[in-house]
This record gives C-alpha cells, structure tokens and sequence, in this order.
C-alpha cells in the first residue's frame, strides 16, 4: 500500500503545470539542515501565492520539507518520492 500510495504522488507532479512555478530552488547533494534553510530563506521576498518547485536529494527532506511548510503555513501541492531528486511543489501561505 506505501508503495502505491508513492506512485499516486508522482502522478500527481506530473499533472501539475511546471511553467507557472514562481521560483525553482535546486538543493540537491546539500544535507539536512541546509534543505530548509535555503527554501526558508529563498521564499521570504517571494507574494503570498506564489508557487516553489523544490529540488533535494536527502531522504530526510521528506519528512523535513513537509514539516516546515506546515509550520509556516504553506501547502505542499505535490511530492515526487520515488526517486531522487525528490520534488516538491509548494505554495505559499496566503
């Protein structure tokens, strides 16, 4: 069933539309912390709205990623957890 579940979640990456995202953010071969470091730092002078592509290959983002954007209150809209890199798509509270 996990497993599934990663395969719907790649689907739903690839139904989103790549040319809209505000801001692309590549920290792949960076490991935890520095992941959310850099997305939380490269956000803050983006509007309330705007929509990140997130690319990491630490298996901790994951976990860590999702966390984050919970706490600040923004939505992670799709994750790609197949394979690194991982993917996210994230939009931003307000």
């Amino acid at each position: 069933a996990f497993r599934r579940r990663k395969s719907s979640r790649r689907l739903q990456s690839d139904l989103i539309d790549h040319t809209n995202v505000d801001l692309e953010i590549d920290v792949v071969g960076l490991r935890c912390p520095l992941p959310v470091l850099k997305l939380k730092k490269r956000i803050e002078p983006l509007q309330p709205g705007s929509t990140i592509r997130l690319q990491t290959s630490d298996p901790t983002t994951l976990k860590d990623v999702p966390a984050y954007c919970k706490l600040a209150g923004h939505d992670v809209v799709s994750i790609q957890s197949i394979d690194p890199p991982y993917e996210f798509i994230i939009r931003m509270a307000g």
